[in-house]
C-alpha cells in the first residue's frame, strides 16, 4: 500500500495548532515502522517534515509559512507533485477546493470548534476569519472520501456540521489519537497542588476557574496551591497576583511541564468543549487524576468509573466536589486507570488503528 502525505500546511513556529503537528509526528513515526506501506511526503522549505529513512520526500523549493506560498501550494500540489499511490492522506484535515486527485483523499478532521467560536464567541476572530475558515472547513468534509476522527465526540460535531449546512457526509471512522507519557512506568512523588493549563481561548474557561477558585478561598475552604502553566486572561491577572493561593509558573520546556504535571495531586480542566482532551490522558498517562467537564470528549475519552472527576460548569460547587472525590483515590485505582489509558492511546494503538481504517478503506475502494 501506496500513501502520500500532505505535510505543507504545517508550519508548527505560526501554526494556533500545533497539538496536530505533534500528533502528526507521532503518526507517521509508528506508520513508518509498517512493512506493507510505503509514504512519500510533500513538504516544503518552511514546514514540519518526518525526516526518516524509510519515508519518500519531496520537498518544494520554497516556503508556506507566508499567505502567497501556503495559498498556491495548498491549491496546486497535486500538479506539481505526481506520486504512484493509492491514497491521499491529509493530516491537517483541510483539503484545498481546487486540488483534484484520482486516488482517495483520507482527512483526520480532528474537531469542529471553529464553528463553536463562531457560535458563541465571534468577536474572538475577524469577519473575514471565518468566512474562510469555515468555508474551507464546510468543503473540506464535503471533499474527503474518508473521515478519521479523535473521538465519537468530534465524530458528532462532524455530523452535527453537515446536518447544518446540508452536506453529505463521507464515512467517518474513530481512530482517537496517541498521548505522550503513555510509554512512562515512573513513580512520581505528589507535590501539595493542583494544575490547571492556562489558556486566554475563552473555551477553556481559565477565567471561570480563577474565579470560583478565590470565592472558595474567601469562604476559608482549605484547598490546594493551584499552579497555573501557560497563559492567563487579561481581565482576572489581579486574581493571580493578589492570592496566596494560586501561583503563576513562568514558561515550562517540555520535561518541566511533564514532571510538574506528574507530581500534580490532580489536573483541572474546565474547558467547555474539546475534541478530545489531550492534556487529561497525559495527566492519567503519569499518574495524575483529572477533573473535567461532564458529557464532552474528556468524558468519553477518560472513560473512567462512575465518572469520577467530572464536574458541571453550571454549578461551581460541583468543581470542588470532584476534587475532593479524586483527591481521595488510592495510587491502585489511579494505577489502573493509568496503565488502561496508556495502553489504548499507545503511539503503537493509534497507528495501528489508523492503518487499518486506511487500509480497509483502499480495499473496499478497489
Amino acid at each position: 500500500m501506496k500513501l502520500a502525505v500532505y505535510l505543507a500546511d504545517q508550519n508548527p513556529h505560526r501554526d494556533r495548532t500545533l497539538g496536530i503537528t505533534e500528533m502528526t509526528a507521532a503518526l507517521l513515526d509508528e506508520l513508518a515502522s509498517k512493512e506493507e506501506l510505503k509514504m512519500e511526503t510533500i513538504v516544503s522549505k518552511s514546514s514540519f517534515a518526518i525526516n526518516d529513512v524509510n519515508v519518500l520526500e519531496k520537498k518544494l523549493p520554497w516556503r508556506t509559512d507566508n499567505m502567497l506560498g501556503r495559498l498556491l501550494t495548498d491549491n496546486l500540489h497535486t500538479l506539481l507533485v505526481h506520486p504512484e499511490v493509492d491514497a491521499w492522506l491529509y493530516p491537517k484535515g483541510y483539503i484545498p477546493f481546487f486540488m483534484r486527485t484520482q486516488k482517495p483523499c483520507i482527512g483526520i478532521v480532528h474537531d469542529t470548534i471553529l464553528l463553536w467560536y463562531y457560535d458563541f464567541y465571534r468577536n474572538e476572530r475577524s469577519k473575514i476569519d471565518y468566512v474562510y475558515w469555515l468555508n474551507f472547513m464546510k468543503q473540506s468534509i464535503a471533499r474527503f472520501d474518508l473521515i478519521l476522527t479523535i473521538s465519537e465526540t468530534a465524530k458528532k460535531q462532524i455530523l452535527d456540521l453537515c446536518s447544518r449546512f446540508s452536506i453529505t457526509p463521507p464515512p467517518i471512522e474513530v481512530t482517537y489519537e496517541s498521548v505522550r507519557y503513555a510509554d512512562d512506568t515512573t513513580i512520581y512523588e505528589k507535590g501539595t497542588y493542583v494544575v490547571h493549563v492556562a489558556s486566554k481561548a475563552p473555551h477553556k474557561k481559565t477565567a471561570w476557574l480563577l474565579k470560583n477558585w478565590v470565592k472558595q478561598l474567601e469562604k476559608g475552604t482549605k484547598l490546594p496551591i493551584l499552579k497555573l502553566v501557560g497563559s492567563v486572561p487579561d481581565d482576572v491577572k489581579d486574581l493571580v497576583e493578589n492570592s496566596r493561593g494560586i501561583e503563576k509558573l513562568p514558561y515550562l520546556d517540555d520535561h518541566t511541564y511533564k514532571e510538574t504535571l506528574a507530581k500534580a495531586r490532580a489536573l483541572l480542566m474546565p474547558s467547555e468543549v474539546e475534541g478530545f482532551g489531550l492534556p487529561a490522558v497525559e495527566a492519567y498517562s503519569l499518574g495524575t487524576p483529572a477533573c473535567y467537564v461532564k458529557n464532552t470528549a474528556v468524558d468519553e475519552v477518560l472513560d473512567i468509573p462512575e465518572h469520577l472527576g467530572a464536574f458541571d460548569l453550571s454549578k461551581p460547587e460541583s468543581l470542588f466536589e470532584a476534587l475532593e472525590s479524586v483527591l481521595k483515590l488510592s495510587e491502585d485505582e489511579i494505577t489502573i486507570s493509568k496503565a488502561r489509558l496508556q495502553q489504548t492511546y499507545s503511539e503503537k494503538s493509534f497507528g495501528d488503528r489508523v492503518f487499518n481504517s486506511i487500509k480497509d478503506y483502499i480495499a473496499k475502494y478497489e
